[in-house]
C-alpha cells in the first residue's frame, strides 16, 4: 500500500488552526450589522447562536464563540464557502457604502466652509448639477450653523448631494 491511497489526516496542529480560522469567522458574523446578516445564507440553528453571542460577555462569550466555530466546522464544506463569499461580497458593499458616505460628508463640508472655491471644484466633478437648488441647499446648511438645533438644511444638502452621486454612478456603470 502506498500513501496516496490513504492520505495521512492532519495534524492536532492543522485541525488546531482550522478550528481557530472558524472561529475567527464566527466572530466576524457576531460583529455584522442584523441587516447585513439577513442577506447573507445562513441557516437558523446558526442565525440563533449568532444573535446569542451578540449579548453575551467575556468567558461567556468565548465559549459561544467556539460553539458557533464547532457549528461552521459541521456544515457542508461547501456551504460554508458559499457563506464566505457571500460575506466577503457583503462586507465589501458596506466598505464602499461607508466610503461613499464619508466621501459625501467631506463635500457638504467643504462647500460650507470654502464656499465659492469648493463650489467650482464641485461643478468640475459634478457638472450636472443643478446650481440654483445646491446653492439653496448651501445657504439653508449654513444658516442652521448660526441657529442651534435645527438641521433639515444640512440634511437636505446631503440628500442632494447622494442624489447627484447616485447619478454619476449610474451613468459611469452604463458606459
Amino acid at each position: 500500500m502506498t500513501t496516496d491511497e490513504f492520505p495521512e489526516p492532519p495534524s492536532k496542529s492543522q485541525r488546531k488552526r482550522e478550528m481557530q480560522a472558524l472561529q475567527a469567522f464566527g466572530e466576524s458574523l457576531v460583529r455584522l450589522p442584523a441587516r447585513t446578516l439577513d442577506r447573507l445564507p445562513i441557516d437558523a440553528r446558526l442565525r440563533a447562536e449568532v444573535e446569542l453571542a451578540r449579548g453575551l460577555r467575556r468567558a461567556a462569550y468565548r465559549r459561544q464563540i467556539r460553539y458557533i466555530g464547532r457549528l461552521l466546522n459541521a456544515i457542508d464544506e461547501a456551504e460554508r464557502e458559499a457563506l464566505r463569499a457571500a460575506f466577503d461580497g457583503a462586507g465589501g458593499a458596506d466598505r464602499r457604502h461607508a466610503l461613499r458616505e464619508r466621501r459625501i460628508v467631506g463635500w457638504g463640508e467643504r462647500l460650507i466652509q470654502e464656499g465659492d472655491h469648493a463650489f467650482a471644484a464641485w461643478l468640475i466633478e459634478y457638472p450636472d448639477t443643478d446650481r440654483q437648488r445646491l446653492r439653496q441647499a448651501l445657504r439653508a446648511a449654513a444658516r442652521e450653523q448660526s441657529d442651534e438645533g435645527r438641521d433639515q438644511g444640512w440634511r437636505s444638502l446631503l440628500s442632494y448631494l447622494r442624489e447627484l452621486d447616485t447619478a454619476l454612478e449610474f451613468e459611469l456603470g452604463k458606459r
